[in-house]
This record gives structure tokens, C-alpha cells and sequence, in this order.
């Protein structure tokens, strides 16, 4: 009997996640260079002896404690010959959004992005049959990406107007991403000290981060149930993706599992997500 398992590596405070269907590997994010020495290598080093790869690759956004350890994972030439494909949103190319994004603090203020697009350049060119999709969005993707006959990926998460957000925002936003001057956290006491089951009592306060904003996020269909990995994404947008694919207050989409936004930021939650979706 095949089953899905999903593997939340140890990643401090931030996200690593390991999804392992019929045969195929999806690696979201990579937490810090420790996750990747700690935890990701063993799980690859499983996926070598069950003469598997790593079937694609999803860098969410280009906060800290989602590249740093995938940007570790790139540049390793043994374990970066599994990758089959790689997504994720290409720095360079928010550029067609806002022009002045090629001035004298480009590279400080893309510095993570740059770096990890720099090593995916270098692994292409190791591996010509690296497949690099950098431009994902829920408009590009609208339809689902069939990996097998039983799994298949839905784009939620960004829309083009959040990309082009961030493109905007980034000359004060970005410049958060450089490790040196990030805050490492990403959230503060207060956003952790509410219980989760309070939040519903709670005004929605949705997130205002354009970095945030321009996570990847997915639902994941495997045979006949659902799982959605959100990023760190707007939940606006998530909850307006899932009205696009149906689901309704009446009749919700029916999901096995959820990762939630933002490590469960309570920025990152609302009342009208929660009332699209059910348990099953």
C-alpha cells in the first residue's frame, strides 16, 4: 500500500519539509545551513539508498530560515545531483515590475536571493537537465502540475500582484533578507503568546510583509485527499485560491493536512480560511 510522508525537519524557527509519494521527493525550503547539515543530508542519504532523487525543489520566498540551508543543499555537488527541478521566484526577474531594481544596492538588497540564484546557476551548468521554473505564480500555474498518476500540485500562492509588491517595497523591504540584518525571529513575543484555539476570538490582522506576501505555497492532491504548505503566505490570498478551485463556506475543501502560514502566525490566519476548509 503507497502512503504519503511528511518529514518537518528540525529548522530552529524556520521551515524544512520533506514530502515522499509513489516513488517522489518534494523538498519546501531548507531552514538554516544547520538544518541542511543536520537533517536534510540524512534524509537524502535515504533517498540515495532507495535509489530515488530529489524530485523538485521549492524555495517558498527568500527569507533566512527558508534559503539559507536550500542555498547550502545547491552548492553541495553530491547531494544537489538528485534535484531534478527547482522552483522558486527569481530576484532578477522582478525587475520587469519596478526598473530601478538594478541600482548600486542591488546586491546588498537581494544578497540572499542572489546567492541562491547564483548557485542554481552553477548546478544547471553541472546539470544541463535541471529543470528551473522561476517564475511562479497562481496566474502563470493555473492549472495543476501532474508529477504521477496519483500526484499532482496546485499553485495558491503568490499572485502577480504580490510579486510585483515586493518588487516594489524593495528597497526597504529586501534589505531585511540579508542574514547579517534579519531579524531571525520573524515574529515577536506577542504574535506567540496568543493560544491557538483564542485566535478565532481575535480580529482578522492579516500580514503586511511583501517578502512574506510572495511565498510559493501549494495544495498538494495525492490519491483522493489534500494537503496545503502555505510559506509564509498572505492568507488573504490563500483563502481567495481556494474560492478560485470551489470551496465555499457551505461546502469546504476537504484537506488532510496543513502547514500552517508563518509558523501560525496570528497574522497569518483568519476566520475566513479556517471556515473554507475541513477536516476529513
Amino acid at each position: 500500500m503507497q502512503v504519503i510522508t511528511i518529514n518537518c525537519m528540525e529548522a530552529s524557527k524556520g521551515d524544512a519539509i520533506l514530502i515522499s509519494a509513489a516513488g517522489k521527493n518534494i523538498l519546501i525550503d531548507g531552514g538554516y545551513k544547520a538544518t541542511f547539515e543536520n537533517s536534510i543530508k540524512k534524509e537524502l542519504n535515504k533517498i540515495i539508498q532507495n535509489g530515488e532523487l530529489l524530485d523538485l525543489v521549492i524555495l517558498s520566498h527568500f527569507d533566512a530560515d527558508h534559503v539559507v540551508g536550500l542555498t547550502a543543499l545547491i552548492e553541495d555537488e553530491k547531494y544537489s545531483a538528485l534535484i531534478k527541478e527547482v522552483w522558486f521566484n527569481k530576484c532578477s526577474e522582478l525587475a520587469e515590475y519596478v526598473d530601478h531594481l538594478y541600482d548600486s544596492s542591488w546586491d546588498l538588497s537581494f544578497s540572499q536571493g542572489v546567492s541562491f540564484e547564483k548557485a542554481v546557476k552553477k548546478l544547471k551548468e553541472r546539470n544541463p537537465e535541471l529543470l528551473i521554473k522561476s517564475h511562479v505564480n497562481n496566474k502563470t500555474f493555473a492549472e495543476p502540475v501532474t508529477f504521477s498518476e496519483a500526484l499532482s500540485l496546485t499553485i495558491l500562492s503568490p499572485t502577480p500582484e504580490k510579486l510585483e509588491h515586493l518588487a516594489q517595497n524593495s528597497q526597504d523591504e529586501l534589505r531585511k533578507l540579508e542574514l547579517e540584518d534579519y531579524n531571525l525571529s520573524g515574529y515577536d513575543d506577542d504574535d506567540l503568546s496568543e493560544e491557538f484555539c483564542n485566535l478565532w476570538d481575535n480580529p482578522d490582522i492579516p500580514d503586511k510583509s511583501p517578502s512574506n506576501g510572495s511565498s510559493i505555497a501549494i495544495m498538494l492532491s495525492y490519491k483522493s485527499n489534500k494537503y496545503l504548505f502555505l510559506g509564509d503566505a498572505h492568507i488573504e490570498t490563500i483563502s481567495d485560491s481556494l474560492e478560485e478551485q470551489g470551496a465555499t463556506e457551505t461546502s469546504p475543501e476537504t484537506i488532510k493536512f496543513v502547514k500552517l502560514s508563518h509558523h501560525g502566525s496570528k497574522f497569518n490566519i483568519s476566520k475566513k480560511f479556517l471556515s473554507l476548509i475541513t477536516e476529513l
